[in-house]
């Protein structure tokens, strides 16, 4: 068939508008149907025997089997054998994936560069995927984890893409992928995900819910009252409970129970104070604090010095539910059918209630003395007991500045702001600190942010510990208080940053006896209420082992500061959130090393919101910090340590020679050789 000049210029015309955006033809880059495609596969670290992959068409059929693998999945290579893509003239990677088994699957897709040491050099994003459901999977250059600003990933030079999961366990995860692709257009930002997009609740008119009696002998299953407009998640962050105000529209007095649902776990079931009767109306409050304690386990497990593993909250105690992702209102039917409408719902957040006793003595009876006593009313922080400088393990983005610690008001502050500096205000890598990034630690970044800490100047093993602080909100900070293990230089003489650096890891090792312990740990997306308190041990590495909960939810005071308490004993750990006690855990394994603070004032971390430079500066504010020991708890590796002040103190004499034996250290560096020698093997 002869085109005719009308019919080519609309198709040019129908061209030009596909791509008038900047875009380009989408550029495949795994081609099933064509020879050579299996040769651009290669297995994910030790999980070659859990993997099967064939072709069908223009897809991919990938099945993994349960296995030992954490991360089990597959490399995609370039085609015939090239060291990477050029993907400049594209802005995103994406592939068309079809769950065909029977439970969802949280899959992830990472675009690398080359390792850069000290970095992890790639983009990615995770898709939940139902049994039966196709959803195309999207990773915008330079953002990750939720379209977050991440990794500025070099285009011209993607080595490979993977597509992994989540250790597997029960039945084979088998996945359909397809349109293996660079699409998009250079510089491609990629706005709202709608399905993680987050909203405040609104009601345009009273929603009616009608609730079937519950049949039969089954569980009742629960009606869905209300859920988001416009889909994705209700945002109840700034809340620390929910009001629903229900209309009796039925003919028959109703106790309507009610929940929460969320990304991760609903709330308690809650019903009104008494019946409502006919035509009347009354409230019911959802909390989104757990009814019980948080409480961990206890597993000879957790002592097996080179297992790995990660414990979970015992049935019937904590919490599961997000309140920044809340996916629905749900009623649960009763032994009668009920009609009602929803006429208003919203979050709520009263004061909280503190007894008097608060800040003034633990929660618990026993001998206790105070040993340390922050309030921070001066005009400078005592320099005899905090230091602000420290290694930059985080984001690369930001550095940690002196002028970001201060006092304030009665008040430390630490401070998270755009400006340009170096890290800890050093300028020559040659005096930077051990540990930092060899590659970054010279360079300027455009984000200072407050640190500080205790560490060889204050320590102390076993105790009840208290803060009143206030959490920052504005997006993309990762403020904590949390404890790590200092062995003392009597023990490990040359263990200092500035003097020996394996003799520091030893000193400051979670292994063994150590551990590290998240008193308070947030995410300010997560509100001013919410926050993580876990416990992680035995390394960082395959020997890792944490437990804890993120779905810690306290009442903040009329000045919006909450009240956080960590009593320590002998194989004890408890939390206590304005005099209450909310998470516990009791084990042989609870660290029995003395242990430093450290405050910190991050950018970044693992559930945030892009950073959002018109709500900086941002401050994380501690009004105080208070310590107790119990007498017969008392030793000599509590309380202050010699030091010579100043914002780095830690200069130590440098003393020759092994310092004070102990049998715990030895059982330490045995840890540290077998993983280094594992390491090798590797």
């Amino acid at each position: 068939m002869k085109s005719t000049p009308l019919l080519t210029a609309l198709v040019l015309c129908a061209s030009l508008s596909a791509f008038a955006d900047g875009g380009v033809q989408p550029k495949p880059l795994l081609e099933p149907a064509l020879p050579g495609a299996a040769a651009q596969l290669r297995p994910n670290a030790n999980c070659d025997a859990q993997l099967a992959t064939a072709f069908e068409g223009d897809a991919m059929l990938l099945t993994i089997a349960p296995g030992d693998s954490p991360w089990p999945g597959v490399f995609i290579l370039p085609a015939g054998g090239a060291p990477s893509w050029d993907l400049s003239l594209w802005g995103h990677v994406e592939a068309k994936v079809t769950n065909l088994g029977a439970a969802q699957v949280a899959l992830t897709l990472r675009a690398d560069n080359m390792h850069v040491p000290g970095q992890n050099p790639w983009n990615a994003e995770m898709a939940r995927i139902n049994p039966g459901q196709t959803t195309t999977l999207r990773v915008y250059f330079g953002y990750q984890w939720g379209f977050q600003r991440g990794y500025a990933l070099d285009t011209t030079t993607v080595i490979r893409l993977l597509l992994y999961l989540g250790k597997v366990e029960g039945e084979p995860v088998k996945l359909r992928i397809e349109g293996v692709q660079a699409a998009g257009w250079t510089g491609e930002r990629p706005g709202v995900n709608p399905d993680q997009a987050r909203v405040k609740p609104r009601l345009d008119a009273p929603v009616a819910v009608a609730v079937p009696a519950a049949g039969g002998n089954a569980a009742p299953k629960p009606v869905v009252a209300l859920r988001p407009h416009a889909g994705g998640f209700w945002d109840l962050s700034d809340a620390i409970q929910a009001v629903v105000r229900v209309r009796n529209t039925g003919a028959a007095s109703v106790a309507p129970r009610l929940r929460l649902t969320s990304i991760d776990g609903p709330t308690e079931w809650c019903a009104p104070a008494a019946p409502v009767a006919p035509g009347a109306t009354a409230d019911v409050r959802i909390p989104f604090a757990a009814a019980r304690p948080w409480t961990a386990p206890t597993d000879a497990a957790q002592a097996d010095l080179m297992g790995k593993g990660k414990w979970d909250r015992l049935p019937g105690t904590g919490t599961a539910f997000r309140a920044h992702k809340a996916r629905t209102l749900e009623a649960l039917p009763g032994a009668a059918a009920q009609s009602f409408e929803i006429v208003a719902f919203r979050g709520e957040d009263p004061p909280a209630v503190r007894p008097a006793w608060l800040g003034k003595r633990p929660p618990v009876k026993g001998d206790w003395v105070p040993t340390l006593r922050q309030e921070f009313d001066g005009d400078t922080l005592d320099l005899s007991t905090f230091s602000v400088r420290w290694f930059n393990w985080w984001d690369k983005r930001q550095h940690d500045s002196a002028d970001n610690v201060f006092l304030r008001d009665g008040k430390l502050v630490l401070r998270a702001e755009r400006k340009t500096g170096f890290h800890n205000d050093e300028p020559d890598p040659a005096r930077a600190m051990p540990g930092t990034i060899t590659k970054d630690r010279s360079l300027e970044t455009p984000y200072a942010v407050g640190w500080a800490d205790t560490f060889g100047k204050w320590t102390q093993r076993y105790g009840y510990f208290e803060a009143r602080l206030k959490l920052p909100t504005a997006p993309n900070l990762w403020p904590a208080l949390w404890l790590c293990p200092d062995r003392g230089l009597a023990r490990h003489p040359r263990g200092l940053p500035g003097l020996e650096w394996e003799q520091f890891k030893l000193r400051t090792s979670t292994f063994g006896t150590g551990m590290e312990i998240d008193w308070v740990e947030a995410q300010s997306s997560w509100g001013p209420h919410r926050f993580n308190t876990s416990c992680h041990w035995d390394g960082y590495g395959k020997e890792h082992k944490a437990l804890g909960t993120n779905a810690n939810y306290i009442p903040a005071d009329a000045d919006g500061f909450i009240t956080v308490g960590m009593l320590w004993l002998p194989g004890h750990l408890s939390f206590w959130g304005n005099g209450e006690k909310f998470w516990q855990w009791e084990s042989p394994r609870v660290m029995s090393e003395p242990a430093f603070l450290e405050l910190q004032h991050q950018i970044g971390g693992w559930d945030n919101d892009p950073i959002d430079d018109a709500q900086l500066p941002a401050d994380f504010e501690i009004d105080y910090i208070r310590v107790w020991q119990r007498r017969d708890l008392a030793s000599d590796d509590d309380g202050p340590k010699p030091n010579e002040g100043g914002l780095d103190g830690r200069v130590g004499p440098g003393l020759p020679g092994p310092g004070r034996a102990d049998p715990r250290d030895e059982v330490v560096r045995e840890a540290h050789r077998r993983v280094e020698a594992a390491a090798h093997a590797r």
